[in-house]
């Protein structure tokens, strides 16, 4: 559990060492404390889930070192590319097939799975929170195009739009 080279690197008597404490080169000190939190629950939650991964085997991670961010093969040894290419660097599914296919461990696994999860969360957020801005900019576009440009009806005006209104517009 402790061990950062084979094991999830969780410490659970902590050392106080700045090193330790500056992970990911963000200063604890200057960073708000819900950005810290947000971290820590982040880091706790995926946790379980690598254990949970590791400990039922799935995709067969249980034989595979825990946390590690190498790729290994069916027999628990470091994967071997140049047996799975061909003379000219290219894949070969035949040589793939008689080899092995490639194995990850459950930290990898993981670290993956919430690469590919920020994608449509970050789709989601967007049409949760700004799909006013979003339809009130496609109407904007809409309307820029047509002939009467004076009617600024659902026109959007913040600080910058109302501070270069005082300008005219170039020809």
């Amino acid at each position: 559990m402790t061990s950062f080279n084979q094991g999830m690197g969780i410490n659970p008597w902590p050392t106080w060492d700045w090193n330790t404490m500056l992970f990911d080169n963000t200063d604890p000190l200057m960073v708000p404390f819900f950005a810290t939190l947000n971290k820590f629950i982040g880091m706790f939650v995926s946790g379980f889930v690598v254990i949970g991964l590791w400990y039922t085997n799935a995709y067969n991670t249980g034989f595979l070192p825990i946390n590690s961010n190498r790729i290994f093969d069916n027999t628990g040894n470091l994967y071997n590319v140049s047996r799975s290419i061909d003379n000219h660097g290219i894949f070969d599914p035949a040589k793939y097939e008689q080899y092995s296919p490639a194995y990850l461990t459950a930290g990898n696994m993981t670290v993956y799975l919430f690469f590919f999860a920020i994608y449509p969360a970050t789709l989601m957020y967007i049409i949760l929170y700004h799909r006013y801005e979003i339809k009130m900019g496609f109407k904007n576009l809409i309307n820029s195009y047509r002939k009467k440009k004076d009617d600024e009806v659902g026109e959007y005006k913040d600080v910058h739009n109302r501070l270069m209104a005082a300008y005219p517009e170039g020809t």
